[in-house]
């Protein structure tokens, strides 16, 4: 996992997205929805959805393995917001998330005897 800030010459442009890209697809789209979705829940930004993406830093990766950036430092508003401790928070709180609710979601049987 990448995360990352985006940049745009529109300054309007906000929001978080992710994008799964190796041979990994169908574990990379579960990772990627998981994360977006707690994401988006605590940060309350626009959701730009997950994308398909063949980057260079996913293409060759042996396990799962996802995109993240986090929002435009360009937009008005949410470029400042990256800058506070407090937001960054949620971003690592949602992005924590997602990794655990993706992992019981494909190992649930090993996570149910942990709780026990």
């Amino acid at each position: 996992m990448t995360p990352q800030d985006a940049a745009s010459t529109n300054e309007t442009k906000r929001g978080t997205s992710n994008g799964p890209g190796n041979s990994f697809d169908k574990n990379n789209y579960r990772l990627a929805y998981e994360v977006q979705k707690n994401l988006i829940s605590l940060t309350r930004t626009e959701d730009r959805g997950v994308k398909h993406a063949r980057f260079f830093v996913l293409r060759n990766s042996i396990c799962p393995a996802i995109l993240v950036e986090t929002g435009f430092i360009t937009h008005t508003t949410e470029g400042p917001q990256l800058a506070q401790s407090t937001y960054q928070d949620k971003i690592v709180s949602g992005i924590s998330a997602g990794i655990s609710s993706y992992a019981k979601i494909m190992r649930p049987q090993e996570t149910s005897k942990s709780h026990r």
